[in-house]
This record gives structure tokens, sequence and C-alpha cells, in this order.
């Protein structure tokens, strides 16, 4: 599986994990060309219940329907693509599949599952994927479940235990 480049410095982790007396920051894990630049544009955040935004360009924020209930939890989506295009979506989160899903209806996903309270709020914070442009569908699932079986066999079993916890919830939505 090729996964974007900041995200494939799993050898330089562990030589660094393995210094004596090195505690490991997240900028350690990238070389100084690899660190993140740019300024983030974060658009339509305001009564958000998510946002997010990127160097490249990508923004988007989450807002609860205003006809959001238990039968129609939809949520809609706007957001600004990595060329400055502006676009809008709503999504019914019960139709989300990890397998084939945008990273911008996985987080639609993820943020319904913490309404539910079937997942903290905290659950999702660092997440891998494969394409930086937030529509593009990728399979999540698996990704979440190389990403989970690597912390294990790493020895960190809080990241573990946090991508085990995603890949439960997300697992009754794979079609």
């Amino acid at each position: 599986m090729q996964v974007n480049n900041n995200y494939q410095n799993i050898s330089r982790y562990q030589k660094l994990k393995s210094q004596p007396n090195k505690s490991v920051q997240p900028n350690d894990l990238f070389s100084k060309s690899e660190q993140p630049t740019g300024n983030i544009n974060l658009k339509w955040s305001d009564g958000a219940i998510y946002a997010c935004a990127t160097p490249e360009g990508n923004s988007f924020s989450i807002y609860k329907a205003e006809e959001y209930s238990e039968d129609t939890p939809y949520l809609y989506v706007r957001g600004v693509d990595a060329e400055g295009n502006s676009y809008e979506q709503k999504i019914d989160p019960r139709e989300v599949n990890p397998r084939n899903a945008s990273y911008v209806e996985l987080r639609a996903l993820n943020s319904y599952l913490i309404d539910k309270n079937v997942l903290n709020s905290d659950t999702m914070g660092f997440f891998p994927r494969e394409e930086i442009d937030d529509l593009a569908k990728q399979d999540f699932m698996s990704i979440l479940e190389d990403w989970r079986d690597m912390q294990k066999t790493m020895g960190n079993f809080a990241a573990f235990k946090n991508f085990s916890v995603l890949c439960n919830a997300f697992r009754p939505f794979c079609k």
C-alpha cells in the first residue's frame, strides 16, 4: 500500500524510539524538507461540529443539518478544494462505507459516531490517508487496519487501542 509521504517514516520512528533519553515528537518524524509549510485557511468554521484545513488548500467544515434527528442524522459539509473551488455536500453518515469513502465522508461518519457517543471526540485526531484530496474515494478501513497492526508491531499500544476502537466503530458501516 502506497501512503502519502508524510506517513512513510516508520523506520525513522523506530530509530528515534530506540535512542535512550530521546522522546519522539511528531516533528521528529519528518525531515526539514518534509515539515508542513504554508498557511492553513480554515473557512466556514462558525458553528461547525468539525472543521479541517490543510496547507495544500483543502478546507471543510461539517454542520448538523437543520432537520438533524435520530431518524434523519444528515450532515452538511461546506468546503474548498485545493484549486479554490467551493463545494457543499449533504451526507447521511449511516450510508458512508469506510471501504469506499472520501475523507470528508469519513469525517462525517466519525462526527456522527461521536454525537451518538460511540466514539470519544479525541478518538480520531491523526488519521492516515493515501490521497491528500479530501473528496477522493479511498479504502479507509484497510488503511486503518494496516495502521492498527503497525502500531502493535511497534509496541505503541495506546495508538493500537485507538485504531482498534476506530476499526470496531467503522466496521458495521462497511459494505
